[in-house]
């Protein structure tokens, strides 16, 4: 990145954008219209933050994560509009690189989808672990930045990743609170501020459990948080073990149905999206929905629907964008995968109730008795029971973590990725020796994992 910034001005479908760097920290600012401001955090994850400029207040859409990188964002904002009076902060979802930051801004009211409620304490506990890992990868990044040598794309790739984990490890351990909403809705939301006007829908159980749209219908803006990303990322349709589908193409088709209608769609990361682009990706859910229940109606297998639908041609433009082709074929298969797991019984809500009541081994008994005689009717997912597993993990609640990562082994045994959750648990245990066990197993079976190679060499030197 070079140290001046250059001002510009680039003219889009005849809206003219101004774009420049702000000289007190690492934030791009688009100015999209008169009162409207795109703010990217120049960082690997490129965070986004929209302000708004209304008659009654700034409106403030999420906030980064940390509290370091979020004062920097309200500077830039209150230079940019030449105000201060902050009426509103919205979250796309509570999760991190979202929410972290609402506390610079304490006159403003947080909204956000009742979901998010109650996640406070859960949100400190994950603070921790972050703050942990942030001021270990700092060390290796310094590590690395002395290694480096004459290579100067690395050196700069090093030196952006430093910056971003600074700010992180800054924000966090100087006193970081987590801020809840303080309003919240169910469904559907109106926030009238004089001259401009915010409809907020719940898009339904995807990448959060609380994942909600903004539509900014005189500026023809749509806000999608994390849903639908392209750079970096694929679409993260199935993040939540339970998904509502039928939601997400009520809500979609609702927006394009909306005669104000919206023709630029704001991500959470990275870069603007089109109109047609968002058509292309409503296209997909509906029909991948649609197939998937046939074919249940068919009882077919899900090895069968995987050859039933092959990924459409005009998707494959995820290559230009730096995704491998295996890769584009695995997140459709995970996809076709977690659609399928819909019409199934979901394991992990009777493992939570189980565990409440009588604790995780009781849990996992029964477990075991439907893996033998309902096999095909249950969601045993690799991957729905991973998340469970970490959700734990996240908790602190290390034992039952640990015995549901070791079931998770029991029923797939071939799994590098199973044995790196153990072994990262087993870790945090501090269980060195079964946490190097693990990770070595994890390697045996992928000789590519590159994060079982960094979390053993660390494990070997301590």
């Amino acid at each position: 990145m070079k140290k001046s910034c250059t001002l510009f001005l680039a003219f889009l479908f005849l809206n003219a954008v101004l774009i420049r760097c702000d000289p007190s920290g690492p934030v791009r600012v688009e100015r999209l219209s008169e009162r409207v401001l795109m703010l990217t955090e120049d960082s690997p994850m490129e965070n986004i933050i929209v302000a708004v400029a209304a008659k009654k207040g700034i409106v403030v859409i999420d906030s980064t994560g940390s509290p370091a990188t979020a004062a920097m964002f309200r500077k830039a904002i209150e230079k940019e509009f030449a105000r201060n009076d902050f009426k509103y902060v919205i979250n796309t979802h509570p999760h991190w690189d979202h929410a972290w930051g609402n506390q610079v801004f304490p006159e403003a009211i947080v909204i956000g989808h009742e979901n998010s409620l109650g996640q406070t304490a859960q949100q400190a506990r994950s603070a921790e672990n972050m703050l942990r890992r942030g001021r270990e990868r700092v060390i290796s990044l310094r590590q690395g930045l002395q290694n480096a040598g004459n290579d100067a794309d690395q050196k700069a790739k090093l030196t952006l990743e430093l910056a971003f984990q600074e700010r992180i490890v800054q924000g966090l351990s100087t006193g970081f609170t987590p801020v809840p909403p303080a309003i919240s809705f169910s469904d559907t939301m109106t926030l009238d501020m004089g001259d401009v006007s915010f409809q907020l829908y719940f898009f339904g159980r995807a990448h959060s459990g609380s994942d909600i749209f903004i539509h900014i219908p005189e500026e023809k803006i749509l806000i999608t948080g994390d849903i639908f990303l392209d750079q970096g990322w694929l679409p993260l349709f199935s993040g939540m073990e339970t998904l509502d589908i039928p939601k997400w193409c009520e809500v979609l088709d609702r927006l394009f149905n909306d005669t104000d209608g919206f023709s630029t769609i704001i991500p959470g990361h990275r870069k603007i999206w089109s109109r047609d682009k968002l058509k292309m990706w409503k296209e997909y859910i509906e029909n991948l929905w649609t197939g998937v229940n046939d074919a249940k109606k068919e009882k077919l297998t899900l090895a069968q629907v995987l050859e039933r639908f092959p990924l459409e041609e005009r998707y494959l433009y995820l290559k230009e964008l730096g995704h491998s082709e295996q890769r584009i074929k695995e997140f459709h298969e995970q996809n076709i995968e977690a659609f399928w797991r819909q019409l199934l019984v979901p394991i992990t809500p009777m493992i939570e109730q189980a565990t409440a009541k009588d604790g995780m081994a009781a849990a996992l008994e029964k477990c075991r008795a439907l893996w033998r005689e309902k096999r095909d009717e249950c969601d045993f997912s690799e991957r729905s029971l991973n998340q469970l597993g970490y959700r734990y993990l996240n908790q602190n609640d290390l034992p039952a973590a640990i015995e549901l990562f070791k079931f998770i082994v029991e029923l797939y045994p071939a799994s590098a990725n199973a044995y790196d959750s153990l072994a990262e648990a087993c870790m945090v245990a501090g269980d060195k020796e079964l946490a190097i066990r693990n990770y070595e197993k994890s390697l045996e079976l992928d000789a590519n994992n590159q994060n079982a190679k960094d979390m053993l060499k660390r494990l070997r030197q301590n």
